[in-house]
Parts: C-alpha cells; structure tokens; sequence
C-alpha cells in the first residue's frame, strides 16, 4: 500500500503542489473572508475556520516542500539513469551505423536524386551531390565499410560530410581511385557556389570482382581506403578542413552503384 501512495505521488508531483497552494492560500484569506460574510450569520462555522486556519496553512506548506523535494529526487534519478544509459552505451561494440539501418532509405538524406533500395543493396544513381546519413553529423574517427558492385562507370561514397555541402568523396571505377572535395565557395557576384575539386588520381591494377568490400578510415586529419583488403590510397593532412561529419554515396548522372552490408564502426 505503501508503495502505491509512493509511486502516485511520485507521478503527480505538480498536482500535490496546487492542491499545497488552495490550501496555503485557503487557510491565509479564507478567513478573512468568512469574517466579513458570516460573522453575524455562521459564527459558529467562522470560529471554527480562524481556529484551524494555521494548521491548513502548514498543511499546505508541508504540501509544498513535498511536492518541490519529490521534483528533486525524480530529477536526481532521472539523471541517474541518463548517466547509467550513457556508461552502458559506452561499453557497447563500437558501432554506429549498423547494416540493418544503412539499409533502409529512411536512414538517408539524398533529395530527389535516384536512390531505391531492395534485396541487391541500395541503389545509387543520377545522384550530382550524393546523399548523406540522417545521422553522425559530430562523427570524427571510424571506419566506413561496405561491399559496392559497379553497375556503369563507377562508385562514388563520402565520409566527414558536415552537410550535403562539404565533405571528402572516393570515387572508384576499374582503373583509377579518384578522391575529391566538396566545398562552397563564393563567386565574383557575391553568389555561392558548390563544387567538387579532384585530389588525386591513383592508378590501380586491382581486379575488381562483382562485388568488392570498401573500407575506409577517417582519423583525425588522415584518411585511408583499401578495396579487397588492398590499401590503394591515404593522405595524412587532407581532413583538416574536414574535421567532423557523416557518410554516403555520390554517383552523378549515368553513374550508377550498388552499396550493400553498409556499416559505421568507430576507430
């Protein structure tokens, strides 16, 4: 019984303290008015009313001072459990974007560019600023991997994108690895514009297979990219301008990529 009184009072914290200032402010006015309106009619009912007053008013008070600690211990353990959340969050494997997620549209943002998804992974295509994750917008350093399959030119997918306007992207077609940035950068007119520069052009003798695994690692100003467990590219300085940001995909126009197994593990 006990602790059914507990546990209501401890879901209507905001009621115990209206019903404290009725009758705080019951016992503080209430008599007064009684005095003037019944004095000559109800003396009996208005000396009952001043000799109680005090105790409705503690009453009330008690009320109060109940109602404000019980806020007080519901905040300490909501804040508690917050901090038990976090510890078991940060004792769990080191994933942030799983491959049950990565592989339902919803999880990405991309416009209106040509992206579907069904049994062979996501499709990506006619996409000119690629698409990005909904989430992972302060991800730093973690490693992105997938398995691709190129079905027209190349692969194109984006790590540390702070926004669908700056982020570093590797494409991939079966001569060459192809890393570019994406930047905006304002023009002679006071316009703004948007566009890619190529960083590199890396020539590899790599069989690409059907399907091929992707991993890349971004950490701290570094980057590295192996294809088929094969490290085909890495720079040590080119992420200082891209410090933080989620992943994607970019293929533009007739480019056209398949993205399976899509996962975010954290380096």
């Amino acid at each position: 019984m006990l602790k059914r009184i507990i546990n209501w009072a401890n879901q209507n914290e905001g009621f115990i303290a209206l019903v404290g200032v009725i009758l705080m402010l019951g016992g503080l006015l209430l008599p007064g008015l009684v005095r003037v309106s019944l004095s000559s009619v109800a003396p009996t009912l208005v000396s009952f009313i001043q000799q109680y007053k005090e105790i409705v008013v503690w009453i009330g008070i008690f009320l109060l001072v109940f109602a404000f600690a019980l806020v007080a211990m519901n905040h300490r353990k909501r804040l508690r459990k917050i901090e038990e959340k976090i510890q078991v969050l940060e004792n769990l494997p080191e994933t942030l974007l799983d491959e049950t997620a990565s592989a339902n549209l919803s999880s990405w943002s991309f416009g209106i560019d040509q992206w579907t998804s069904d049994q062979d992974g996501l499709s990506v295509t006619k996409s000119r600023f690629g698409g990005i994750c909904k989430i992972g917008a302060t991800w730093e350093n973690y490693e992105f991997i997938f398995e691709f399959k190129i079905m027209h030119q190349c692969a194109g997918w984006i790590v540390r994108a702070k926004s669908d306007n700056q982020y570093v992207m590797i494409q991939c077609n079966d001569k060459q690895v192809r890393p570019h940035t994406l930047t905006v950068s304002q023009m002679p007119d006071g316009k703004w514009r948007r566009g890619f520069g190529v960083i590199k052009e890396v020539d590899h003798n790599l069989a690409l297979k059907e399907w091929n695994k992707a991993r890349t690692e971004v950490k701290g100003h570094s980057i590295k990219v192996w294809i088929n467990e094969t490290l085909v590219w890495s720079d040590s300085e080119l992420l200082k301008d891209f410090s933080m940001g989620t992943v994607g995909f970019r293929c533009s126009h007739d480019e056209h990529a398949l993205f399976r197994y899509i996962k975010v593990v954290r380096a």
